[in-house]
């Protein structure tokens, strides 16, 4: 009975050192799986899931467990099974290291025993906390982290690729005439359903683009060069609203009901002709009061650029204007004061319209 005791110790202990043998390599591979630490390591590379979150705390907890288990509690059982079984098979000349081994091998075995049930505990414990499914933290022994939202803009206009109708070509006012769900500046085939087109208001509208101001930071992002170079090319105009201020990212969507005055167009062309200076600052965009001539297409707001304010007025007057005055910000004010701009409502569109597709 004695002999099969021993011989069962034996077998232990063997299989201690065969479990020690195999642990130097299984730890040595394991360093490259990752660190403690699940993210924001210093050197890393800005990746999303580099970025640290609530989640990353259990993460950490999970981590710190299988650390102690695989790398603390398993080798040191495997030690202390083979100093027990030193005791119990190398000769000797003092009494009871035989029975001194085995305490050692019970007492490992125990600890094991805690350590390992106290492992699934805790682990089970962290995963309470979380609310633990399956297919969301995996397996028993892990915790996945559900990732963030992607953080790239390739073509820095301040839209994240996951967001952008245009990911490398720069539109930060996200514009989408045709609603294709591709922007308008990568849409190489923009269609407009149901516009018409007319061939004066194209064609002027191109003559006078040059004379507009570019797009703004309010209002959708969009301007007076915006309506006249979209006009230009056949497509309907962006029109705003009168709170779009106080929503700036918010797009002025095209209204294929709207089209410019040519009665307007023609003036603003031949005002410059004659020489006068000034900057097109306002067509259909920009806040407005409601039910605004700019929003039907038949007013313009021109800034200063050379020709004072009292000149543009008494040529504005003589082109057919139908109302003139001059405004800072939306408070009328004399032309001979120091106003911001002068505002200008022309006769509405009355040109024939036809498909867009049979213009040249």
């Amino acid at each position: 009975m004695e002999k099969s005791k021993k011989a069962a110790y034996v077998v232990l202990w063997v299989a201690a050192v065969i479990l020690f043998s195999a642990f130097i390599p299984l730890a040595a591979s394991a360093q490259g799986e990752g660190s403690l630490v699940p993210c924001g390591l210093t050197g890393q590379q800005d990746t999303p899931d580099r970025i640290c979150n609530f989640c990353h705390l259990f993460q950490l907890a999970q981590n710190i467990l299988n650390f102690i288990w695989t790398y603390i509690a398993v080798p040191l059982a495997a030690l202390m099974f083979l100093i027990g079984g030193v005791y119990m098979i190398l000769p000797s000349t003092k009494s009871g290291n035989y029975e001194q081994g085995k305490r050692i091998i019970t007492a490992t075995l125990i600890g094991i025993g805690i350590t390992f049930f106290g492992w699934i505990f805790v682990d089970w414990f962290i995963k309470s906390l979380m609310g633990y499914q399956e297919n969301k933290f995996g397996p028993w022994n892990q915790v996945r982290c559900a990732q963030p939202a992607t953080t790239d803009d390739s073509d820095f206009d301040g839209i994240l690729d996951i967001n952008d109708n245009c990911p490398n070509t720069p539109n930060p006012d996200q514009r989408d005439t045709d609603g294709d769900s591709i922007g308008d500046a990568c849409d190489t085939d923009i269609i407009i359903s149901g516009y018409k087109c007319n061939n004066q208001e194209i064609a002027l509208a191109g003559a006078v683009t040059g004379l507009s101001s570019g797009s703004t930071n309010t209002c959708g992002g969009v301007g007076a060069f915006d309506t006249l170079s979209d006009v230009s090319q056949k497509m309907p105009p962006p029109v705003c609203f009168p709170s779009c201020r106080l929503t700036p990212t918010r797009p002025c969507p095209a209204d294929a009901n709207v089209h410019l005055s040519t009665a307007m167009l023609n003036a603003l062309s031949n005002m410059d002709a004659n020489g006068l200076r000034f900057i097109i600052n306002s067509l259909t965009t920009g806040p407005h009061s409601s039910g605004s001539s700019h929003y039907t297409g038949n007013a313009v707001d021109l800034k200063f650029a050379g020709t004072s304010y009292p000149a543009l007025e008494s040529a504005l007057r003589a082109s057919g204007a139908t109302f003139v005055q001059c405004e800072v910000g939306e408070v009328t004010t004399p032309c001979s004061g120091a106003p911001d701009h002068i505002h200008a409502t022309f006769p509405s569109f009355s040109g024939q319209l036809v498909e867009c597709s049979t213009l040249p």
